[in-house]
C-alpha cells in the first residue's frame, strides 16, 4: 500500500499498524486510535482503497482535534477525506515546501477548477484582507507581494473554504473559528508529509501541471510561517496530549 508508516498530524507521530485480525472479526475496513497514535487499515486493500480509508481516518482526527463530537465527525469525515484524497492526488503541491516554485493557476477542488487571482491588490487593501475564495466564480483572490510562507498558508487558507464547500459542507463553509484552524491545520499536514503527496502523484501520474503565478522562483522572504501558526498548533498539541492522557488513564495504563 502507497499509506506512509507514520503520518504527522497536529504535530504528533501517528504510526500504521498492522491489525488485520482484530479488523477481519470486526468486519471492519480500518480502525484509530487517539491514545496509542495508531491507524490500522486492512492489508488486503489495494492503494487507491487503502489511501480512501487513509484519508477518511486523517480527516477524523483533524475534526476531532477542532472539537466536533464523534456523531458530527461521522457525519463529514468521509466527504473530507475523499476531498482531501482528490485535493493531494490532482494538484501540484511542491510550492508549499520549496520556494523555488510558484503556486499553480488553478487547483483542482473534487472535480471543480478553481483559477488563482494575484490580481486584486486594491481589492484586497481597501477590504483588508489577504484573500478570498469566491464560490460563483470559482476563484481564489490572494492579495500579491505577499512573503512566499504568508502567500502558502493563506492559499491553503482559502482552498479550505473551497475543499469545504465542494464536500458538501455548506453550513459554516465561511465560519473563520472553523476554517482558520482546520486551514493550519490541513496545511502543516501537507508541510510535515511531502512524501505522501509526492508518492500519490508519482505513483498515478495523473497531477496537473499548470503554469506558474506571478511569484519569481526563490523570492526570499524573511516571514516565519510557524510565527502565524504558533498559537493555533500549542493549543492543537495541548488538547491531543490531554485526549491521549485521558485515554490511557481510561485503559488502565
Amino acid at each position: 500500500m502507497l499509506v506512509p508508516n507514520t503520518t504527522i498530524i497536529g504535530g504528533l507521530p501517528f504510526k500504521m499498524t498492522n491489525e488485520d485480525i482484530h479488523l477481519a472479526a470486526k468486519e471492519w475496513s480500518f480502525e484509530s486510535h487517539l491514545e496509542t497514535l495508531s491507524m490500522s487499515i486492512r492489508s488486503e486493500y489495494g492503494n487507491d482503497r487503502a489511501l480512501t480509508y487513509y484519508f477518511t481516518m486523517v480527516a477524523d482526527w483533524l475534526l476531532d482535534i477542532q472539537g466536533w463530537t464523534e456523531k458530527q465527525r461521522d457525519e463529514f469525515k468521509y466527504n473530507l477525506g475523499s476531498a482531501l484524497y482528490f485535493f493531494v492526488r490532482y494538484n501540484r503541491l511542491e510550492w508549499i515546501d520549496d520556494p523555488c516554485q510558484s503556486v499553480p493557476v488553478e487547483f483542482n477542488v473534487n472535480g471543480v477548477y478553481y483559477h488563482m487571482n494575484f490580481d486584486c491588490k486594491e481589492y484586497m487593501t481597501a477590504n483588508d484582507c489577504l484573500g478570498e475564495c469566491r464560490y460563483t466564480l470559482l476563484e481564489i483572490a490572494i492579495k500579491p507581494g505577499l512573503p512566499w510562507a504568508l502567500r502558502n498558508w493563506v492559499v491553503i487558507h482559502e482552498l479550505t473554504h473551497a475543499i469545504l464547500f465542494e464536500a458538501n459542507y455548506t453550513g459554516d463553509h465561511n465560519d473563520e473559528s472553523l476554517v482558520k484552524p482546520l486551514g493550519t491545520l490541513i496545511y502543516r499536514f501537507l508541510k510535515d508529509n511531502p512524501e505522501l503527496w509526492r508518492t500519490t502523484q508519482n505513483q498515478h501520474g495523473d497531477v496537473d501541471k499548470t503554469a506558474p503565478d506571478d511569484v519569481k522562483p526563490c523570492q526570499a522572504t524573511t516571514f516565519d510561517i510557524d510565527q502565524l501558526a504558533d498559537r493555533i498548533m500549542d493549543k492543537i498539541a495541548d488538547k491531543l496530549a490531554t485526549q491521549a492522557e485521558r485515554g490511557l488513564n481510561n485503559a488502565g495504563l
